[in-house]
């Protein structure tokens, strides 16, 4: 296996890391467009979570951790980078299965779909999957030494 020239990854660290900025911005502008809406329907909550979950792996995984260690080469504990990654990307799984599941509840059983996705209910749900998606994802960290995570 050959390795690659410093010009080249330091090429591929700044498209990651503009490629990563303007996904992070374009969430930014989804979010803001469902912010601000004077009444939100309970599935934009769904759609408002799935933009932050897009936006932190944007922002995060890709402009931060991948794109900085190709162009610094100082390289952050693997586990990590694999835990936000795998978080994040189970954590838009959840919620587009969420969103799925609102979008057919709302046509199988209408008249008490709005019971059922009330405002509250529909946050309290979103905040679950987080929860979720991040407590599941945490096996990936048994070991790592947090003194060294850069």
């Amino acid at each position: 296996m050959t390795e690659l020239p410093e010009e080249t990854l330091m090429f591929m660290g700044l498209g990651l890391l503009v490629m990563g900025v303007v996904g992070f911005c374009i969430c930014l502008i989804e979010a803001y467009g469902i912010l601000r809406q004077c009444i939100i329907h309970p599935f934009k909550y769904f759609c408002l979570s799935h933009a932050i979950v897009h936006g932190a792996a944007q922002l995060v995984v890709v402009a931060l951790f991948i794109s900085t260690q190709l162009i610094t080469e100082q390289w952050m504990n693997p586990s990590v980078i694999g835990y936000m990654a795998i978080a994040l990307q189970f954590c838009s799984l959840y919620t587009s299965f969420a969103m799925s599941m609102n979008r057919v509840l709302s046509v199988v059983i209408p008249l008490s779909y709005s019971s059922m996705f009330t405002k509250r209910n529909t946050r309290t749900m979103a905040l679950a999957i987080w929860v979720f998606s991040f407590s599941t994802t945490a096996v990936l960290l048994i070991g790592v030494p947090f003194s060294n995570i850069f």
